[in-house]
């Protein structure tokens, strides 16, 4: 009985110390695991940041570009409406012109009776 009892014990003090060392090994492999986890969020942490910075970047050349094409519209809406508005006051004065040349006299300098 006294050899079973030693026995037993030598197996559990060899099941202990092996446990032991599969049990350093898992602390080590989740440390391991948590320094990646640590690494991986930091990269994604970054790559976020970076991402967030672009998307702004693209926003303001986006606002910036929209402004000048509104710039450029107005231009061209200002120099239309210049331009329609010398056309009208040109064809004001031809049709002045002509309602003037309407009301005087023809004279034929040759035939004044006419």
């Amino acid at each position: 009985m006294k050899k079973l009892t030693i026995l037993a014990s030598a197996v559990s003090l060899l099941a202990i110390a092996a446990c032991g060392d599969n049990e350093t090994e898992a602390e080590e492999s989740l440390d391991e695991a948590v320094e990646e986890m640590q690494g991986s969020t930091e990269e994604a942490t970054e790559n976020m940041g970076e991402a967030v910075e672009d998307m702004g970047d693209a926003m303001q050349d986006a606002a910036e570009d929209t402004m000048d094409a509104m710039e450029d519209t107005a231009n061209d809406a200002g120099e239309a409406m210049e331009d329609a508005a010398d056309n009208v006051g040109e064809a004001m004065e031809d049709a002045a012109d002509d309602v003037e040349d309407a009301m005087d006299p023809q004279v034929d300098e040759e035939d004044p009776t006419r």
